[in-house]
């Protein structure tokens, strides 16, 4: 057989393969897959002890499935502009430097007017454990992922294991109730899709939104205190947004920051 009889080959075996995946249950080649969990810890920058993210343990036909996924639901949604522009984590041509980028101009902008800004900080707290699997069931369906590729994805996630390793020890297994895991190669597109709609929300209040992945900075041009009440009323809508999707926002780790010079206000803020 020449080589071109080789790859008409091949090409035939992976369709009838991704076809056999989507149109019924997931076998054990994506079902077997484990996660070592988030374990303690000492950050000598903060001088605290935090957590270490758990790693998708998968073999090589579940990761290559989970790109071939990711690949055609991000077609899908860049091909509909469902993913707000806001959002600069994971996506191409997008990444921390743009995110800063484009803040700094509208915040220069704002001081050649004379005008101060105020900029809040907010982080989720373990927001890629925290994700709902029947919630992100239901945003996926309403962005129009439907048929059997949500039904993929359901039986994906119904099947999944947790397990802690620490050195060479092993916890028992567990089922995964939640959360998408950050290293697999679907999980960080599933959150970006789980937490679209804040974006949409908090730009819709009147203030300049910016994310990347679960971090998210919201600012303000402050004139007077109407723009003080507007920010506040910003950030309460996130706080409820994030009650409603059972995201918990990191206290410590929030903050404000004041660009230019700061008028004395008269309107009270809780931020």
């Amino acid at each position: 057989m020449d080589l071109t009889g080789v790859i008409i080959s091949l090409e035939c075996s992976l369709q009838h393969l991704l076809y056999r995946e989507c149109s019924s249950t997931i076998d054990c080649l994506t079902n077997s897959g484990s996660t070592v969990s988030d374990y303690n810890v000492f950050d000598p920058v903060t001088g605290k002890v935090c957590k270490v993210p758990p790693i998708s343990l998968t073999c090589v036909p579940s990761k290559i499935m989970e790109r071939v996924i990711a690949c055609q639901m991000y077609g899908h949604f860049k091909a509909h502009g469902i993913l707000h522009r806001a959002q600069h984590g994971f996506r191409s041509g997008r990444s921390t430097s743009t995110n800063l980028l484009k803040s700094f101009n509208d915040w220069i902008l704002s001081i050649d007017y004379k005008h101060s800004v105020t900029v809040a900080y907010v982080d989720f707290s373990e927001a890629f454990d925290s994700v709902s699997h029947v919630k992100l069931f239901i945003r996926l369906a309403s962005y129009g992922i439907r048929g059997n590729l949500l039904q993929w994805l359901r039986e994906y996630f119904s099947v999944r294991t947790h397990q802690t390793r620490v050195g060479f020890s092993l916890s028992s297994v567990i089922k995964l109730l939640s959360g998408v895991v950050q290293e697999s190669g679907n999980g960080p597109l599933l959150f970006l899709t789980y937490i679209n709609e804040l974006a949409e929300i908090l730009e819709r209040s009147g203030v300049m939104v910016k994310l990347l992945a679960d971090d998210v900075k919201l600012y303000m041009e402050i004139v007077n205190d109407c723009d003080t009440a507007k920010l506040q009323y910003a950030l309460n809508l996130l706080s409820e947004w994030a009650d409603i999707w059972q995201l918990s926002v990191s206290i410590d780790k929030c903050c404000v920051l004041g660009i230019g010079r700061m008028h004395a206000l008269t309107a009270p803020t809780d931020f």
